[in-house]
């Protein structure tokens, strides 16, 4: 095994036209393994037709969804994979599992038939929906299966989340294929307790790789007064917190400006608030860019209300930028980022987070010294999360996940 080329292939449900962490973090991956010698594979069921946001290169991708169920998306919007006809089936009785079949069931249908006749050494997933249907081909074909999770797992999988898929066969099967994944990981040390003893020793704690989004512009463009906030405009992320708090102080502050970039459901709800404060003219609604990267060089803090993530790779790549941060200190996935008073700020949570929030914006706006001091020690997060050693530690999961499983193999024969 030492001396073969291992053949990996990765698996997500969503990719074209996306940009979104999870995305980014996968190209990522995908073309590290690549430049060291692995020879990798990409699998989609996608019904999007357009193009790759994130540069693989010539890494082959191959959608596995049948053509005729693709759709064109409109520009920077998801595309649903579940026809409505299908969507609007009840759950109870034999269409739940009618329901699996033409989704699910499918998509782990065609990743079995896909890689059967040349399967590789090693798939890994990314994301509950291509977990499920990876781990299903994988135990059919004989192939291991790396789970790649990137959220708290007890919200991807918990059979009671309301994230992803509702229908209850989807969540029990997710859920078991978890536990059937050759190995798993996962973002940090403390998202190990949710699993089981059994399954916490096939965990290896992942995180995200964090670079710079582009190269240090020469000369480096001033500070400006600027908040920004970056994510999906979902009801987690909690934007409508920050809209509130800077209606409560922006009056003592009046030449600062807020940005929030993202697009997503709450969209009009947000841009109603906004109005309805009387912000117009300084809170934005930036949507998607392509040069965040310029973005943060400009800017003098991020606030991240959410309510929880995976891993913070808004507030990683902006610290990376030299850009402190805020959020709030039980908002797992970006407490172990921000150090309160070193390189950012934790609010404790109280009962009106809104007016908490809106006081601890009142205090780092009054410090513009220290959010400078604040802002060159965030940088340091490049090193703890430095690509190349990321990379590393997927190489070396991928290697012994091949090579347990062929041992296994010649054990049994």
């Amino acid at each position: 095994m030492s001396t073969k080329r291992l053949r990996v292939c990765f698996v997500i449900q969503k990719l074209f036209g996306l940009s979104g962490g999870a995305e980014r973090v996968f190209a990522q991956t995908v073309t590290a393994m690549a430049a060291r010698g692995m020879d990798v594979e990409v699998l989609v069921y996608d019904t999007s037709t357009r193009a790759l946001h994130f540069d693989l290169g010539d890494i082959a991708v191959t959608n596995v969804l049948p053509s005729v169920l693709r759709r064109r998306s409109k520009p920077g919007m998801a595309s649903s994979q579940t026809p409505s006809i299908v969507k609007n089936l009840p759950y109870g009785n034999m269409f739940g599992s009618l329901k699996w079949a033409v989704t699910h069931g499918m998509f782990a249908n065609r990743v079995k038939r896909t890689l059967h006749s040349n399967p590789p050494d090693v798939i890994v997933a990314f994301l509950p929906p291509a977990i499920t249907a990876a781990v299903s081909a994988g135990q059919a074909l004989g192939i291991p299966v790396i789970a790649s999770t990137h959220n708290l797992p007890q919200e991807d999988f918990g059979l009671d989340s309301p994230r992803w898929d509702q229908n209850p066969v989807y969540r029990t099967r997710a859920r078991r294929a978890l536990a059937n994944a050759t190995s798993i990981t996962v973002l940090q040390n403390e998202f190990c307790d949710w699993f089981s003893y059994e399954e916490q020793a096939r965990i290896t704690v992942m995180p995200n790789p964090v670079m710079r989004l582009s190269p240090v512009p020469d000369p480096v463009p001033k500070r400006e007064k600027l908040i920004v906030a970056v994510g999906r405009l979902t009801d987690v992320k909690r934007m409508d917190l920050l809209v509130g708090a800077w209606q409560q102080i922006h009056h003592e502050f009046p030449d600062w400006r807020l940005e929030i970039y993202g697009e997503g459901p709450r969209h009009d709800t947000l841009t109603a608030l906004i109005a309805q404060a009387g912000l117009m003219g300084v809170v934005k609604l930036c949507g998607v860019t392509a040069n965040l990267g310029a973005v943060y060089d400009r800017t003098s803090l991020l606030c991240h209300p959410a309510a929880f993530e995976g891993f913070g790779l808004a507030v990683a790549e902006a610290m990376a930028h030299g850009v402190p941060a805020m959020g709030f200190a039980d908002c797992a996935g970006i407490n172990h980022l921000i150090s309160h008073g070193s390189n950012g700020f934790l609010l404790q949570p109280e009962h009106d987070r809104t007016a908490v929030l809106a006081d601890g914006l009142k205090e780092a706006l009054s410090q513009p010294a220290h959010l400078r001091t604040l802002g060159d020690a965030s940088k340091d997060i490049l090193q703890t999360y430095q690509p190349d050693k990321v990379a590393s530690q997927w190489f070396a999961l991928i290697q012994k996940t091949a090579l347990g499983h062929s041992d296994h193999k010649s054990e049994r024969h």
